[in-house]
This record gives C-alpha cells, sequence and structure tokens, in this order.
C-alpha cells in the first residue's frame, strides 16, 4: 500500500482537485492520510462528506496549528501505506502516478541502501519545474547529485515509510516553519535515492503557500532557518554551499538573538562560520531593514 500525505491549512477549496486527481488512478492500493494543521476553514467538513463517499480509503486527523512539519511528523507516524509521499493540497498526481511509484518500489523495495524515488514535478505533464535529471534513471547519492550540483527547484520524493519512519523533523517553540530539504539531506547522509525522469506531480503555487512566502517566512521562524542552515555546513558538501549557509546561519542567529560567538565555538565548522562572521551580520541587518522594518 502507498500513503499519499496531504499536510493542509485552510485549503477547502483547494483540496477538491487533489481530491479528484486521487479518484483518477491507475493504482487504488492507496490510503490517503490528511493532517489538518488547525483549519479554520470548512476543510474538516469537507473531508467528512468525502469520506462518506467510500470512494479512496481516507485517513484525517486534526492538530492544532504547528506548521507543515509538525504536521509531517504526525504523518510519518500514522502512515500505513509501505511507500510514503507528500502532496500538498493545492497540488495534484496525475493519474498514473501511484502506478509508476508502486512499480518502482517493486523493482528497489529488497535494496535497503536506497530510501526513496525522486521523481520530477511539473507545471503540466510535460513542462517540469526543475529541468530534467542527466539520467532517465539513476541511483546517486542525493547531496552529491542534488545540492552540490545545484540542482534547485521543488522534486516529488517518495520514501520507503520503515525508513522515512526513523527520522523526523525537529519542531521549535513559538515556530511553525522548517524547509522539507532538510530532512532529505539528513536521510541522504546514510541512504541512496533513485532519480526518475518522470513527471508524476503538478505544482499550483499559490500566492498564499510557503513556497511564495520565502525569506519573510524563514526570518520569522529563525531557529528553523538555523538548522537547516546547519546541516549545510559539514564538509561533505561544496564550498559555496558552505559559505552560503554560513551567511544564512549566522543572519538567522541574530533574528533568534542568539550569542554568535558561544554558537560558533560549539560548532564542529568553526573556519566557515569565521570567515563569514562579518557579511552574515551585514546580511541580517540588510535583511532586517527590508523584511522587518
Amino acid at each position: 500500500m502507498i500513503t499519499v500525505f496531504t499536510p493542509t491549512y485552510n485549503r477547502k477549496k483547494e483540496i477538491c482537485s487533489l481530491y479528484n486527481s486521487l479518484q483518477r488512478q491507475t493504482f487504488h492500493d492507496f490510503e490517503w492520510l490528511i493532517v489538518d494543521d488547525g483549519s479554520t476553514d470548512e476543510t474538516e467538513d469537507y473531508i467528512k462528506t468525502i469520506k462518506n463517499e467510500n470512494k479512496i480509503n481516507i485517513n484525517y486527523i486534526k492538530q492544532e496549528n504547528k506548521g507543515k512539519h509538525s504536521a509531517f511528523n504526525n504523518g510519518i507516524k500514522n502512515a500505513k501505506g509501505e511507500v510514503f509521499i507528500c502532496v500538498d493540497s493545492d497540488d495534484t498526481l496525475l493519474g498514473n502516478a501511484l502506478e509508476e511509484i508502486n512499480n518502482y518500489y517493486n523493482k528497489y523495495k529488497n535494496d535497503d541502501n536506497i530510501a526513496g524515488f525522486v521523481f520530477l514535478k511539473g507545471y503540466d505533464e510535460n513542462k517540469s519545474v526543475t529541468g530534467r535529471y542527466e539520467h532517465e534513471e539513476i541511483v546517486e547519492d542525493y547531496n552529491s547529485y542534488i545540492i552540490n550540483k545545484g540542482f534547485k527547484g521543488d522534486k516529488a520524493e517518495v520514501f520507503k515509510t520503515k525508513i522515512l519512519k526513523k527520522y523526523e523533523f525537529p519542531v521549535f517553540k513559538d515556530e511553525k516553519f522548517l524547509a522539507e530539504g532538510f530532512l532529505w539531506s539528513k536521510i541522504g547522509r546514510k541512504y541512496k535515492y533513485v532519480f526518475i525522469n518522470k513527471i508524476i506531480y503538478i505544482c499550483d503555487y499559490l500566492p498564499s503557500g510557503l513556497t511564495k512566502a520565502g525569506r519573510s517566512l524563514r526570518i520569522k521562524n529563525p531557529h528553523g532557518g538555523m538548522k537547516h542552515a546547519e546541516e549545510y555546513l559539514d564538509n561533505i558538501y561544496n564550498i559555496k554551499i558552505r559559505v552560503k549557509n554560513a551567511l544564512l546561519y549566522i543572519a538567522y542567529a541574530n533574528f533568534a538573538k542568539k550569542n554568535i560567538l558561544k554558537l560558533i565555538k560549539k560548532n564542529d565548522n568553526k573556519f566557515v562560520l569565521i570567515i563569514n562572521f562579518i557579511p552574515g551580520y551585514i546580511l541580517y541587518k540588510i535583511w532586517k531593514i527590508k523584511y522587518e522594518d
């Protein structure tokens, strides 16, 4: 079975399209696991209505508003499928998406070195969000193949659930955001992924969505920003990535009102932080004027 996980917050109007796309799937052995992150619209009533239709298997969980990464932790904990894909409430899947996932899972399910599969997202079934991979299908290290090569943009990550359950997003008091890539890279330190040149997932980037919120959202959640940047200070990443994230780490640490010198002293990657101490502070001051004042 496949778990299609959807974290949602006040997306009653948009989630209808995802529901319709799940009904059109050519593969039917799946659960739709919805974690409602404290919606105040009519999402809960809508989900109750479609559950009564009994057209697909729906598991609905409502939590207080804590952010997408917290909802993700809840989804990982409650997933029943052998395979797990997160589909945002304003997006949809192509009709053969779950069939493609199942086929690749069966091909690689006995390889314990592989955490999952990275398909493409598209604006439509022909135009990918990111461009295409170098190969139609290849097993690679996520951090080398994606991060160090600078392959930017959203991708459709699919995980073996038993591996995903070993991990979770850190949650910080009074913060509601931490970028998902943090966990994908963390998992990529130990496991490999299969990269597949197929679009299975269609994106609709709403103006009110997390992707569009950009830098201001990260500044409002500085501990999450620090944690994300800290992941990329390690010497497994190239110097360009490490310098960029040293700047981000110092800037977010200032927004979090941390003692930067103490943080540097405790960090295993002191050198890259020391040389970026002043530029990081300047970046903080620029962002403070631009986004806060």
